[in-house]
């Protein structure tokens, strides 16, 4: 028995289209017209790549990608090595030398990489709530350090600024 694949309603196909022009799933949910109360739950459901909730939105948007980066000659390959390129040039010795411009190139590589990992999603592994079964205590207990550590960072900085 072949399924048929699913095809995208009106709103799922706006999403996707949506979706393409920042890769944020909450706001191109509400950009499609979906309510903003449940954009971030649904929408990150929908795009995560081990158990999406609608997989016929994410080969779509698979589809989209694949068919834009043919259409543009644009792929990570490209966008790497013109990184590459512009880093090497900015380090050159002269007037050339761009220290600021050589860094964001790297930054930029780096993220490619996924060298910089500070971002954390608290979401369950539906997209929901988290709950105790979605944590192991070391995760747990490194989710609570980096919160802490930003708390702190928050703070020295609204007391920096009441100081000055």
């Amino acid at each position: 028995m072949t399924l048929t694949p699913q095809k995208l309603d009106a709103r799922e196909q706006r999403f996707c289209e949506e979706y393409l022009l920042d890769l944020d799933p909450k706001a191109a949910a509400i950009r499609a017209g979906y309510a903003p109360s449940t954009a971030n739950c649904k929408a990150w459901g929908w795009v995560s790549g081990s158990k999406p909730t609608k997989p016929h939105v994410l080969e779509a948007i698979e589809k989209a990608k694949a068919a834009r980066s043919k259409r543009t000659a644009v792929s990570q390959d490209w966008v790497l090595n013109h990184i590459h390129g512009t880093v090497e040039r900015c380090l050159e010795p002269g007037d050339a030398f761009q220290p600021s411009a050589a860094l964001k190139g790297l930054y930029l590589a780096g993220k490619h990489l996924g060298m910089f990992g500070t971002t954390l999603r608290h979401a369950g592994h539906d997209g929901g709530s988290l709950t105790p079964d979605d944590l192991s205590v070391t995760e747990a207990a490194r989710r609570v350090a980096y919160l802490l550590a930003a708390g702190a960072e928050i703070a020295k900085k609204d007391k920096d600024s009441t100081d000055g």
